[in-house]
């Protein structure tokens, strides 16, 4: 009589559970790790456009072990390259890079995304990020601390208001005023973090302000736009609790965080919150003077609005 087979073993069962187990932690910790460092398009037949650089620029390769990019060497004056337009990478810290075709017998080498500037426009028409360059959006390598998330919230905005070409708007290209047209923080949200950003017209004397917030589908939403006019005002972030004054001229706890905006070389200040009561972004003037302060604290402190020992915390909206 043939004996039966023996099932399995309850001890083998739960290594071989185990082992699937720590095989899909490992595959999820990885792509989110990817996902963290580098964006990759979808590979598909690339299409190669031939330059000479006019100028040197430096050429990455991405290490396989970290994902990193590591300088490989820079691309000499007069060199021509194949380009694969439709074959880049993004990474965060880093901005965009095209891959090159066969450089030097290898296709693991990237060059700095301004290599565009000598490929025929007729070209990168067709094969240039979604018809929106980088450069066109972002003119200076200070914009690279912007996370791809938020880089690819302004893209889509930039290419359906089509600033690249009406030029109405645009971000500074200076570079020591670059850091202060953006700020990251959670101004709708403890969770999700929001974007705000500062444009300029073509003649600097008009200015534009842009919330940015992704919503749980991860789709793109403007929340907030206003304009100005004068000045070159500059971002600075207050926090949930600092004191600002409000709609009766009195200074209150914000109730999330937001911004100061500030203009003339500090002649005028106007914080922009989002009030979760009201369900709406406001924007309250604040007091510039140390005088109109201290006028203003003095009338509090004698009808006891504010207690003679309270202070103005360090991060308020006095900014020194």
């Amino acid at each position: 009589m043939e004996r039966k087979k023996t099932k399995p073993k309850r001890k083998n069962k739960i290594i071989i559970t185990l082992l699937i187990i720590v095989i899909l932690l490992g595959s999820i910790i990885s792509y989110f790790y990817n996902k963290k460092h580098l964006f990759f398009p979808v590979e598909i037949e690339p299409k190669i456009a031939e330059c000479v650089v006019r100028s040197s620029i430096q050429l990455y390769v991405i290490n396989p072990k970290t994902l990193e990019f590591e300088k490989y060497k820079v691309l000499p004056l007069g060199t021509k390259v194949d380009v694969m337009l439709n074959n880049w990478v993004l990474a965060d810290g880093y901005g965009y890079y095209y891959r090159l075709s066969n450089y030097e017998g290898r296709n693991d080498i990237f060059a700095e995304e301004i290599i565009h500037k000598y490929i025929s426009n007729d070209i990168l028409e067709y094969f240039s990020f979604d018809n929106l360059n980088y450069y066109e959006v972002f003119p200076t390598n200070d914009y690279n601390d912007i996370p791809y998330k938020f880089q690819s919230c302004i893209v889509d905005f930039f290419y359906q208001e089509q600033l690249h070409k009406n030029k109405r708007w645009r971000f500074s290209s200076i570079s020591d005023r670059a850091k202060s047209t953006f700020v990251i923080d959670n101004f709708t949200s403890e969770k999700e973090k929001d974007i705000a950003i500062i444009l300029e017209s073509e003649d600097t004397r008009s200015h534009a302000l842009y919330f940015f917030h992704r919503d749980d589908n991860q789709r793109c939403n403007t929340i907030y736009t206003a304009t100005y006019g004068g000045g070159s005002p500059i971002m600075k972030i207050f926090k949930k609790n600092d004191l600002i004054y409000q709609n009766d001229n009195t200074l209150k706890p914000a109730p999330n965080n937001g911004i100061i905006l500030e203009f003339y070389g500090g002649s005028y200040r106007s914080a922009i919150l989002y009030d979760p009561n009201l369900k709406s972004f406001m924007d309250y003037p604040q007091y510039i003077t140390p005088i109109e302060k201290n006028e203003d604290l003095n009338i509090q402190k004698n009808t006891n609005n504010i207690p003679e020992t309270q202070e103005l915390e360090k991060d308020s909206i006095y900014f020194e």
